[in-house]
């Protein structure tokens, strides 16, 4: 006879699970950038790591990543504001363009796919133009669990000095927490701190050198095929290449409406879309598989659901910080016998 199944070993770390949601919800203006800066701690730790390896004291190590990491934030913040306000100033011809574009594309398919298609019949009124209030939503979206009462670039710096003040006390927080859960836990609470530090580093690291050399073949790419804006959308698509699955297939909307805007229904849409493909297969498919999952086990399912869960609580930092925050939570469930049901379930091949 079949055993029934109890769910008491399980319900009470799923009611502080749904508890946790409800706190990250509401507390977004505070996590967000709690969370953002724990995560750069880990980015760049590999770095002072190297200096210290060169006999360099602690706090200037970190003093000299920081002042590197301030000036390439300045830089990005710069170039990524002249290309959106380009974009935004050109958005009428674009729209216009891109309208034109599409009722062409219309006209020339067979009746019977047309008919399946009815939204590009009428492409005015659904074609985004961009316009500053278009924009002031889409950043609204965007920033969402940054907060509300503080400005983007506000938010920006207290991430900046939390990352700068986590970074110098990293070491002395990690020998106290060992003692946080008691001392009879402190060994296994020491596991878990190193566990997460090794995978998460790995996995940033690695993350962050993939999608910039996405980034990298995708803007010359882009120019080489003279699509408008080559380096808003290459860099664009570096960023979305950290939201699992649903930030390539944005990226690449937006880029084939760009090039449908400039050239119409001719020869680059599917040549972009072609190149598009193939520079995200292989980095989806075949060299992020191998470089990845010796540093995170998750399986794509779990990847999926985490990217859609995070966004919507915490909007598009939300979908970036999905899989880190996934992964530590993995880390965490292995180590804890309560919540392992959980940890399997977000199990990749390693614990098949």
């Amino acid at each position: 006879m079949t055993q029934p199944i109890k769910v008491q070993s399980f319900w009470m770390p799923l009611l502080a699970l749904s508890g946790l949601t409800l706190f990250a919800y509401f507390a977004s203006p505070v996590l967000v950038p709690l969370v953002s800066a724990l995560f750069f701690a880990f980015l760049l730790s590999p770095l002072i790591d190297l200096l210290r390896r060169l006999k360099l004291p602690h706090a200037l190590a970190v003093t000299i990543v920081m002042l590197f990491f301030l000036v390439a934030f300045v830089l990005a913040l710069w170039w990524g504001t002249t290309q959106v306000a380009e974009l935004v100033q050109n958005a009428p011809q674009y729209q216009q363009a891109l309208v034109k574009a599409l009722t062409e594309l219309s006209a020339r398919l067979p009746a019977s796919v047309s008919n399946h298609l009815p939204f590009l019949k009428d492409p005015q009124g659904w074609v985004p133009a961009f316009t500053p209030e278009q924009v002031a939503k889409i950043l609204q979206f965007a920033s969402r669990g940054i907060g509300s009462a503080a400005s983007f670039l506000g938010s920006a710096f207290l991430i900046y000095f939390l990352t700068f003040f986590m970074l110098l006390v990293k070491d002395s927080v990690q020998r106290r927490l060992t003692y946080f859960f008691g001392q009879e836990n402190r060994a296994t609470t020491a596991g878990i701190l190193q566990k997460i530090n090794r995978s998460l580093s790995g996995f940033l690291v690695a993350k962050t050198v993939l999608s910039m050399g996405v980034g990298i073949v995708l803007t010359i790419g882009f120019v080489s095929m003279q699509i408008p804006l080559p380096f808003l959308w290459g860099p664009l698509a570096a960023v979305l290449n950290w939201v699992p699955y649903l930030g390539s297939l944005v990226a690449l909307i937006l880029t084939a409406g760009a090039t449908l805007a400039a050239y119409g229904p001719t020869w680059h849409l599917p040549v972009l879309v072609a190149f598009f493909l193939v520079v995200q297969t292989l980095e989806g498919n075949v060299i992020g598989p191998k470089i990845l999952e010796t540093k995170i086990d998750l399986n794509p399912m779990a990847v999926l659901v985490s990217a859609i869960f995070w966004a919507w609580i915490w909007g598009f930092a939300g979908a970036l910080l999905a899989i880190p925050i996934t992964a530590a939570f993995k880390v965490v469930c292995d180590h804890v016998e309560a919540l392992q049901p959980f940890g399997i379930l977000l199990a990749g091949k390693k614990q098949e």
